[in-house]
């Protein structure tokens, strides 16, 4: 019954065996095309790149997808890298945020709808939303998320209340329309910085230091001065250390 009321579809914890793996394919393979698809994540090489990943496929159905990650050069990234062990560097973050910005470039080659935004915090969440269901891994400091258990909530059509699909949805949306978060342009290789009305304000390049482009801009003031609070980042001052997760 408490399942059920929170729409909980699918659980399985880290490291889970073949059988519960075969269950959440079967779950995704059971899933209506999504026209739309948002994703949160931190470099996106779990959803995007790695071969295992289960969304993969079913995103592609959609013809809209809204993907945020953390800013290559954005303090953030830099800390998470620091907290892991030494194989993982922010050489390698960056690695993983290029290969995730080429499969999504690859995407509008094929006339999918894409936009790709960068944040500076890390978020308590990675949430993959496809059509009436989403999925939630919580980032919890000093694991990577793919070390963390998975949710899968679906949409109650008639009691849309109920449930946690709706808060969750709405968590992607709060930090989306942020307007502290810059926009991609993927032609140009710039973050587009924009007002709270979608004006746009500067443009800086994307400057990750693999591919030899110079450091972004800081936002404009008004960005750091008026933006509110968006509902999915940890509160300053909780003093926990980030790790890396994907």
């Amino acid at each position: 019954m408490t399942a059920k009321l929170a729409s909980l579809v699918y659980a399985r914890n880290a490291g889970t065996g073949w059988l519960s793996r075969r269950r959440e394919r079967a779950l995704v393979k059971r899933l209506p095309a999504p026209r739309d698809a948002f994703i949160l994540s931190v470099t996106g090489h779990d959803t995007f790149v790695d071969p295992s990943s289960l969304v993969r496929e079913a995103l592609e159905k959609a013809y809209e997808i809204r993907v945020m990650l953390v800013n290559p050069v954005g303090k953030g990234l830099r800390k998470r890298a620091d907290s892991l062990p030494p194989e993982t560097t922010v050489l390698t973050l960056h690695t993983e945020i290029e290969a995730s910005i080429g499969y999504l470039s690859g995407l509008r080659r094929f006339g999918k709808k894409v936009k790709l935004k960068f944040y500076e915090e890390e978020p308590f969440w990675k949430l993959v939303v496809l059509g009436d269901y989403v999925w939630v891994q919580h980032c919890h400091s000093g694991f990577e998320v793919r070390q963390q258990p998975e949710y899968v909530f679906a949409l109650q059509h008639g009691e849309p209340r109920h449930g946690l699909f709706v808060p969750f949805y709405m968590v992607f949306l709060n930090q989306w329309n942020d307007a502290r978060h810059p926009e991609y342009d993927f032609d140009t290789n710039e973050l587009v910085y924009r007002d709270a009305s979608g004006k746009e304000l500067q443009r800086a390049f994307l400057g990750v230091p693999i591919n030899g482009a110079p450091a972004p801009l800081s936002p404009p003031p008004a960005l750091a001065t008026k933006a509110t609070p968006a509902a999915l980042l940890r509160p300053l001052g909780e003093g926990l250390t980030p790790r890396s997760g994907l």
